[in-house]
């Protein structure tokens, strides 16, 4: 996949200074997103919060 595709992709998702992207739209009706493998993204207390799927937290806690 080129790099352009990509970054496109990343910006239609996370947004740019331009424009709000999925995550920040889909958090604004009160929903929440889910990056499967990854985790998700929700509001607490007003405030957009990232609670980490169970392959992110084993590989962030792993020694190896």
């Amino acid at each position: 996949m080129p790099a352009e595709t990509i970054g496109q992709i990343i910006d239609a998702l996370f947004g740019t200074v331009e424009g709000a992207g999925a995550i920040a739209e889909g958090l604004r009706k009160g929903e929440t997103v889910a990056l499967l493998g990854f985790g998700d993204f929700h509001v607490e207390e007003e405030q957009p919060a990232l609670r980490p799927g169970a392959a992110l937290s084993q590989y962030v806690n792993s020694t190896e």
